[in-house]
């Protein structure tokens, strides 16, 4: 994986993305699509009415290009294939501008339109809850104070989420004294501003021989960016930072409480014994037979399947906890952050998957 941010890089990050995204409240009647066409690659554009920008001053005007994200959902909304939608941004431009037109013109809805320095970023329905990263790391980082000690790992801003991941040495476990093999509990947050998934605390375990990261997905504190649907003659059009905070404001107090309680219950006891009963598991009989039972099963692909198999010989470890590292360890090679931390959550499913579903994978011949 690329490396990411410490943790006062990704806070400014955040702190700077904020200065330069407006959120608005639009009618679909009230945008144009059209497409800037260049002999390389054509782009894609929602361009604003005069009604709005005489309302509203935006970096580049009236005309927003559109990202990846922001061109699936506005595909999504209107019903179109993204493949069609494809072929025709590449073929056929102005066939496209007409669909899309046609279908926000005929159909109008309300909707949230995310920009972030004068790119669309994201095109929501009107009940989106904006639960931004600056305001779920401002509620998260008070319940680390009680630690005399933390330990940062890198961090992450993709165009669609925000990683933040921390251990804290209080919470260590010896696996296996003769390997050295030592783990370490933390959390990871992680939260999208564009629709494509809710906040997410989620146990984080790190094996500080090589840093490889576990996330623990089934011990989730998770909320859908789900509120009541706003009335467009009623609310302004710009969604102010002010409101955002007292909207969300509750919900995340009470996610502090349930933070806090990661820490004071038995959670960190049934990890790791998770850990050590996969550590002393039955070893696979035939380690290209079972990574490619795994492979199929979570769909990973032919590269990741190679790199899964070769740190699987390299450490030697058969096991369900080598496994585990294995996946963990292939992961670290992921040119995404998001790919990455799906396989380190592989790697929880593997590790915590039932007695049968081991010898299935250990036994595949």
């Amino acid at each position: 994986m690329k490396s990411g941010y410490d943790i006062h890089s990704l806070m400014d990050k955040i702190k700077n993305n904020q200065e330069v995204a407006t959120d608005l409240r639009l009618n679909t009647k009230e945008l144009e699509f059209t497409v800037a066409e260049t002999p390389e690659v054509n782009h894609p554009l929602l361009c604003l009415s005069d009604k709005v920008t005489d309302e509203i001053e935006l970096p580049t005007g009236g005309e927003l290009m559109l990202n990846r994200t922001c061109q699936q959902q506005i595909a999504n909304k209107l019903e179109m294939p993204i493949k069609y939608w494809d072929k025709c941004l590449k073929e056929e431009p102005q066939l496209l501008s007409r669909n899309v037109n046609t279908w926000m013109w005929n159909h109008p809805s309300d909707n949230l339109f995310r920009t972030l320095d004068g790119t669309g970023r994201a095109f929501l329905s009107n009940r989106y809850e904006v639960i931004d990263h600056f305001e779920v790391l401002q509620t998260i980082m008070p319940t680390f104070s009680r630690f005399d000690e933390l330990n940062y790992h890198d961090s992450y801003i993709t165009d669609d989420r925000m990683y933040m991941r921390v251990t804290i040495p209080e919470f260590t476990k010896t696996i296996d004294s003769k390997r050295n093999d030592i783990v370490e509990l933390g959390l990871m947050v992680s939260n999208s501003e564009t629709g494509m998934g809710s906040v997410r605390i989620e146990p984080l375990v790190v094996r500080l021989s090589c840093t490889n990261g576990l996330v623990v997905k089934d011990r989730a504190i998770s909320r859908k960016h789900i509120g009541k649907r706003w009335d467009s003659e009623l609310d302004t059009r710009v969604l102010k930072q002010e409101t955002i905070v007292q909207n969300e404001r509750a919900w995340l107090m009470t996610t502090r409480d349930q933070v806090d309680g990661l820490f004071n219950g038995p959670v960190f006891e049934e990890i790791t014994a998770t850990i050590i009963e996969g550590a002393s598991s039955e070893p696979v009989e035939r380690p290209s037979k079972a990574v490619e039972v795994i492979k199929k099963e979570h769909k990973f692909t032919d590269m990741e399947g190679e790199q899964i198999l070769e740190a699987l010989m390299k450490n030697q470890d058969y096991t369900k906890w080598g496994m585990t590292n294995a996946v963990t360890e292939a992961s670290a090679k992921s040119e995404s952050a998001d790919r990455a931390v799906e396989m380190e959550a592989v790697g929880w499913e593997i590790l915590s998957s039932h007695a049968n579903q081991w010898n299935s994978i250990r036994t595949a011949a």
